[in-house]
């Protein structure tokens, strides 16, 4: 809530680094009508707990009645010298004085009253914090960066940290992104990212009580002032590593950034790769990227090896997918994506690792595509292709009657893709449950796998649009299946403890921010696979991500426990 302070008091800004004002001087006014006018950009560093004063010019024919300042973020402030300015006409000044106490973005909106009951309504927009201006220069390989909780770190453009550099951010810190819109066509108009290049590393390690944050400049971060569907402020995460991936050559070019860049390079052949590690970490409202088909993710993963630690990740609101990983062998722990436009999980070229414990949250009517896009290879029937394995999944749908998501299919597997899905659950969707790519008879393809090198054992399937049973589920190839009729996945499925239930599979799902997203079993299905398990995952006698009675491990740090859609 906006916290409005009235009889000529006004509202105090945080503890801040760098603070941005904008004027915005209103022009061809009535006879009579008082304006304000803002002072230019200010730049200015004080620590919590210091005074930061700004002068703003008013002129007022008919005297000043009252002044009204509306704060975004809620702090004690005043105007100085009011008792002298209040009835005087003119060209006056009134000193501003607040105290800065938190991080955040400010929005001060003084409102002047003169004694003729005419307004004047400006904003005064800054960041509160101490803030650290990052570019691309300020990055360089070989050397070694501390980011501290003390300070916010706002990215401006595509940040690179390149060969033998390491970045360590102290949990706690909030580092930030600025404005980003693409130009069609303009080649040197950059999104704003951070890209960690192969051979560097990222050891972005935060804890339960103080996650780490990626979030566009505008986040208020105590609040949701963006909508949950805001995405598109800014690129990404985006880690490179020297893990094997193939897309048409064995060192690609990640999606997302400049097609000329060499440091958008990543694959190799060090499967232990070590990319550093990312723990307790959240990325929020992402997805610019340098046109269709180039997008950046939330998080993007090329090339990184099992040497690299990733686990309890949080993603809300990507324009594109929650999660995209391009070859690499890393395995992946505790991950939840909410409110993706593409897909909530994307596999591709070769990636060979392991994930368990997933959540998935998909938008009501939001035009995303599938909560899984798993695909092999690049071209299909290359010598390297996905072979991944997961485990403890809930997927949460857009819900049985949303009508404007692309495909509504829960999970596609395609282009020669292997591995598993087991011990999970997928619920909410106004479609169809699994597709395996059929592409015809003396095709390289995902189905041919089917009970050799692909399983999908012990899930279960909830509250799917038309079906009744798990044969009802599944999705054939359109025009080109060899098994016209599915029967070789139907018969798997049924033949691997899957189930199909008619009722919901979790205990409540909202997409509101009034605490009743519960993606918690009622109670817990033991009927899980044991064995033998891969490398990468641990045994949970439950089917999901989260067990029955028990809180989530998205309590407490996560955006959608902070935002107030998580009831436990």
């Amino acid at each position: 809530m906006k916290n409005l302070f009235k009889s000529w008091m006004l509202f105090a800004v945080l503890g801040f680094g760098s603070l941005l004002v904008s004027c915005d001087e209103s022009e061809d006014e009535s006879p009579g009508t008082p304006v304000i006018t803002l002072p230019g950009d200010i730049e200015a560093s004080y620590d919590l707990g210091q005074i930061f004063r700004i002068k703003v010019a008013v002129n007022v024919q008919t005297g000043i009645s009252g002044v009204q300042l509306e704060s975004e973020l809620e702090n004690p402030a005043e105007i100085a010298n009011l008792e002298s300015v209040m009835g005087q006409t003119g060209e006056l000044i009134l000193n501003v004085s607040y105290t800065a106490k938190n991080h955040g973005n400010e929005i001060l909106t003084i409102t002047l009253t003169d004694q003729a009951d005419q307004q004047a309504v400006e904003n005064i927009e800054f960041i509160v914090g101490n803030v650290v201006r990052v570019n691309d220069a300020d990055l360089e390989g070989g050397k070694t960066y501390n980011w501290t909780s003390d300070k916010i770190y706002l990215l401006d453009k595509v940040v690179y940290l390149e060969e033998g550099g390491v970045l360590n951010i102290e949990a706690g810190t909030v580092v930030k992104f600025t404005n980003s819109v693409i130009a069609a066509n303009d080649k040197d108009n950059e999104t704003s990212a951070l890209v960690i290049a192969r051979g560097a590393k990222i050891n972005a390690v935060g804890t339960a009580d103080k996650p780490i944050i990626f979030t566009h400049a505008d986040d208020e971060m105590d609040r949701q002032n963006l909508e949950p569907l805001g995405n598109k402020k800014w690129g990404g995460l985006v880690i490179l590593g020297a893990a094997p991936a193939f897309a048409e050559t064995p060192t690609p070019q990640v999606e997302g950034i400049k097609k000329e860049e060499p440091r958008g390079n990543y694959g190799g052949s060090s499967t232990d790769d070590s990319s550093g590690k990312l723990q307790y970490v959240s990325i929020r409202y992402t997805g610019v990227g340098f046109g269709s088909g180039n997008e950046i993710q939330g998080l993007t993963l090329g090339g990184v090896g099992l040497g690299t630690v990733i686990s309890h990740i949080d993603i809300f609101s990507s324009n594109d997918d929650g999660v995209e990983i391009f070859g690499g062998t890393v395995n992946i722990k505790n991950i939840s994506v909410a409110f993706a436009s593409d897909d909530s999980f994307d596999f591709d070229f070769g990636w060979k690792g392991a994930m368990q414990y997933l959540f998935a949250l998909q938008g009501k009517n939001l035009a995303s595509d599938h909560a899984g896009e798993w695909d092999g290879a690049k071209p299909d029937d290359a010598a390297l292709y996905t072979d991944a394995k997961i485990f403890n999944a809930t997927i949460v749908g857009p819900g049985t009657d949303s009508e404007s998501n692309k495909s509504k299919l829960a999970i596609l597997m395609r282009d020669n893709f292997a591995g598993q899905l087991a011990n999970s659950v997928l619920t909410d969707f106004p479609g169809a449950g699994i597709e395996v790519e059929d592409l015809g008879e003396g095709k390289v393809d995902a189905y041919e796998r089917i009970n050799n090198s692909l399983f999908i054992r012990n899930n279960t399937f909830s509250k799917f649009k038309g079906a009744t049973d798990l044969g009802s589920l599944v999705r054939t190839t359109e025009g080109k299946a060899e098994d016209a009729q599915g029967t070789a996945l139907k018969a798997h499925l049924t033949e691997n403890n899957n189930e199909y239930v008619a009722g919901l599979a979790v205990a409540s799902v909202s997409r509101a921010t009034d605490g009743m997203l519960d993606p918690r079993p009622v109670t817990n299905n033991n009927n899980v696979y044991s064995g033998p398990l891969p490398e990468g995952i641990e045994q949970a006698g439950y089917r999901g991500a989260f067990e029955a009675g028990k809180d989530t491990w998205l309590k407490g740090w996560s955006t959608l426990a902070k935002y107030g859609y998580l009831k436990y």
